[in-house]
C-alpha cells in the first residue's frame, strides 16, 4: 500500500539522518582508496561526470571525506534496502524539494512534516522564501524592489540630495 511504502521511505530516511549524525574526524584519501573503501559507487566515473570538463580526474587524486563513517553506513543502508524504497525515496526528496513552488496547503503539510520528523518548526514569511529561491539574483531583485521602493516613495527633493 501507499501508506506502507511511505513508512519505508520514512524508515530510510531515518537510518540515512542516523548515519549522518555521527561526528568523526574527516579522513584525507585518494579516489582510488576511496574506490576499495566503498566500492558500492564507481568513483571515478562520479567524479569525471562531477566535475568534467573542468578537470582531468586521476586514481591517485586526493579527495577530503567529512563523514567516513556514513559513508560505510550507506554502503550498509543500499545493500540492506529493497531498490523499490529507495527509488520512492529519491522522488519524494525531489517532490519535497519544490513544494516551496507549490499551493499554501501542500507548503503546510511540509511544515507539518518538518515539524514531526525534526521537531522544528520553520515559518518563514513568502517573501522570503522567494527570495531565498532565487539564490545569487537575489541582489539584483535586491536592487529591483529598492529602486521601485524609492521611486514610490521619495520625494524628489529626498532623490536629489541623495544624487
Amino acid at each position: 500500500s501507499a501508506e506502507k511504502e511511505m513508512k519505508d521511505v520514512m524508515n530510510l530516511e531515518i537510518r540515512l539522518k542516523e548515519a549522518i549524525r555521527t561526528r568523526e574526524p574527516y579522513n584525507l584519501t585518494t579516489i582510488k582508496d576511496l574506490q576499495q573503501m566503498y566500492p558500492y559507487l564507481q568513483w571515478m566515473d562520479f567524479f569525471t561526470k562531477l566535475f568534467k570538463p573542468d578537470c582531468q580526474m586521476y586514481n591517485d587524486d586526493p579527495v577530503l571525506v567529512t563523514y567516513p563513517w556514513f559513508f560505510h553506513e550507506l554502503g550498509n543502508i543500499l545493500r540492506t534496502t529493497d531498490k523499490r524504497v529507495i527509488a520512492n525515496w529519491m522522488f519524494w526528496n525531489g517532490a519535497n524539494s519544490i513544494v516551496v513552488y507549490l499551493t499554501t496547503k501542500m507548503r503546510r503539510w511540509k511544515d507539518e512534516y518538518t515539524f514531526v520528523t525534526t521537531g522544528t518548526k520553520e515559518e518563514h514569511p513568502r517573501w522570503k522564501k522567494c527570495i531565498k529561491a532565487m539564490g545569487s539574483n537575489a541582489l539584483s531583485l535586491k536592487m529591483a524592489v529598492s529602486a521601485m521602493y524609492v521611486r514610490n516613495y521619495f520625494d524628489k527633493r529626498s532623490k536629489r540630495n541623495v544624487i
